[in-house]
C-alpha cells in the first residue's frame, strides 16, 4: 500500500517559492513508486569507445520491448540514424545517440529485490 500522507506535507523549498508544488508532487510521487517495487524495465545501450552504458527507463514490459526492438532495428540498418530516447522514470531524461555507435543492447526488469542484490544487470561487473 502506498502512503500518500507525505505528498501533502510543505516542503520548505515550497514556501520559499523555489519551486511549484506540482513538481514537488510529481517528485515525490516518483519516489514512493520507485519504493514501492514496482517493477521498471531498463533499456541499457552500450556505445563504441564508451564502456558505461546509457540507460533509460520504462513502466511497462511491453514498450520496453518495442523499444529494445527499435533500437535492434537501427543496429541492423545499414543507414545510420539518429535515435532519441526518453526515460519514463525521470522525464527530464532525454539522449540522442547515432545508431552506427551502438554496439550492444540489453532490456532488464528492475525491481528492489535486483537492487538489493548488490548485483545491477549490466555487460559487465567490476569487483575488487
Amino acid at each position: 500500500m502506498i502512503d500518500f500522507s507525505i505528498l501533502t506535507s510543505t516542503s520548505p523549498t515550497v514556501k520559499m517559492g523555489k519551486i511549484g508544488e506540482s513538481e514537488i508532487l510529481k517528485v515525490r510521487l516518483s519516489q514512493i513508486l520507485a519504493s514501492q517495487n514496482c517493477p521498471m524495465y531498463v533499456i541499457d545501450v552500450v556505445l563504441r569507445n564508451n564502456p558505461i552504458p546509457l540507460s533509460v527507463e520504462r513502466k511497462s514490459e511491453e514498450d520496453a520491448q518495442g523499444l529494445y526492438a527499435q533500437i535492434l532495428e537501427a543496429m541492423r540498418s545499414s543507414e545510420s540514424e539518429v535515435i532519441e530516447l526518453k526515460c519514463d522514470r525521470q522525464t527530464e531524461k532525454t539522449v540522442a545517440l547515432l545508431s552506427s555507435e551502438i554496439t550492444a543492447v540489453q532490456k532488464a526488469e528492475k525491481t528492489g529485490t535486483t537492487a538489493a542484490s548488490g548485483r545491477p544487470p549490466g555487460f559487465f561487473a567490476v569487483t575488487q
